[in-house]
């Protein structure tokens, strides 16, 4: 989800998948098999049996069967495809929908029920709060009943953790992580395009929403490490030094990435675009053989 240019090259790089002789029998597409890899800008991407039989089942099933439901996310075959379909061009079509980052966000939850990083306890929210949030800081009315309830709910997830990890997305076709440190009293921004911006409209009515999620719970929740609630005007502090995508339609995976190796200081582990490309194909089959995955047949 970016404009940002390919390096230049003189040959087109391809998806090479390194099989096996017992998987070349499977339903693959011929012009992704090669098992020598002549060129050196070709992503490499190495599938299991496992994970070529579940690419299979996404290609064969229906566009409209939900193949996910994970916590409140179902993603339909058609949403999976941007996964699971190595013959994609670059561009829209592998742009990764909010669904799929959410139900990532309950599997990284479920995995680290007691996420404790370098700079504190984290909570990642979903996109769909995120959205919702900066769509009640959009509106001309105040919110009422209901809404109070629930914002008063976030406010108290989060004055329980020292970092809120915000998935922001940004005029609809670009992901970047932003990170409320409370450690720091400032926001991280790791931007996969390496862009920087003075405004950021989405985060900034986003930031501004959360000040009074927080606001409404303060009276009931006790804490030492948020001193100060007007997160909207904190610092925000681009990352620099980080991996970023050398395609366009990458950002919500590297985004992924972020959120799993974030400390508050720096990312415990490197990764590159081919390393991306890799998961890009694998997060199909993390996704469809979960055990949160109520889907599963």
């Amino acid at each position: 989800m970016s404009t940002k240019k390919r390096p230049a090259s003189t040959t087109k790089p391809k998806i090479v998948l390194l099989l096996n002789a017992e998987e070349l029998s499977m339903t693959v597409p011929r012009e992704v098999i090669v098992l020598d890899s002549q060129n050196s800008g070709d992503a490499v991407v190495k599938i299991s049996k496992p994970e070529r039989q579940i690419i299979n089942k996404i290609k064969s099933t229906e566009e409209e069967e939900v193949l996910v439901h994970i916590d409140d996310v179902n993603i339909q075959k058609k949403v999976l495809e941007s996964l699971a379909d190595p013959m994609l061009e670059d561009g829209p079509p592998k742009y990764l929908q909010d669904d799929i980052i959410d139900a990532c966000i309950h599997m990284l939850r479920d995995k680290n029920k007691n996420d404790i990083r370098a700079h504190g306890k984290v909570f990642i929210e979903t996109t769909m709060i995120c959205q919702l949030l900066h769509k009640a800081a959009c509106s001309f009315y105040p919110i009422r009943g209901k809404e109070i309830k629930d914002h008063k709910k976030y406010g108290m997830q989060y004055l329980k953790h020292d970092m809120i990890f915000l998935p922001i997305n940004q005029n609809g076709n670009h992901w970047y992580l932003a990170v409320v440190n409370t450690k720091k009293q400032e926001i991280q921004v790791l931007d996969s395009l390496g862009k920087q911006l003075r405004e950021r409209e989405e985060l900034k009515y986003t930031l501004k929403q959360i000040e009074q999620c927080l606001k409404l719970a303060g009276n009931d929740v006790q804490t030492s490490s948020w001193l100060d609630y007007k997160v909207a005007s904190w610092k925000v502090r681009q990352v620099k030094e980080i991996p970023e995508q050398t395609d366009m339609s990458s950002c919500g995976l590297f985004m992924i990435k972020y959120l799993e190796y974030w400390t508050g200081e720096k990312l415990n582990q490197e990764f590159t675009q081919s390393d991306i490309d890799h998961f890009r194909l694998k997060l199909a089959y993390e996704l469809m053989s979960s055990p949160l995955n109520k889907a599963r047949r």
